[in-house]
């Protein structure tokens, strides 16, 4: 019992457990949404394509959910480190997203004048 109670208070054997759990878990989401997928998709070529895309997610939840366990004590740790990564990517790509911005902008203005002239003309 004593042995017991020390394995209770070691919080890396606590955390590797919770670990496991969680592994386990979206191991079993993943075999059963790829199960369903293959009894309701008729086509071949898109069942694969559904069944590899729920796969993807799954070891990318895996890898994310690994590198929680092991790099950061807090999930608000994790969400400040998301926010600088993503205001840094903006930043960086801020005439980018500003020119591909104003193209989309230019030609949905240019198409609703030329609709609006057309139905004047009509």
């Amino acid at each position: 019992m004593d042995t017991f109670s020390s394995l209770l208070e070691n919080t890396t054997l606590i955390k590797m457990v919770k670990l496991i759990a969680w592994i386990l878990f979206i191991v079993f989401i993943i075999s059963f949404v790829r199960k369903t997928l293959k009894k309701r998709i008729e086509d071949v070529s898109i069942r694969y394509k559904a069944q590899k895309s729920v796969e993807i997610v799954g070891y990318v939840l895996i890898i994310f959910l690994v590198l929680m366990a092991f790099t950061v004590d807090s999930f608000k740790d994790y969400t400040i480190i998301i926010g600088l990564f993503t205001a840094g990517i903006t930043f960086t790509l801020q005439e980018l997203i500003l020119s591909i911005a104003g193209f989309f902008i230019f030609f949905s203005f240019a198409y609703i004048n030329l609709v609006i002239v057309l139905k004047s003309i009509i």
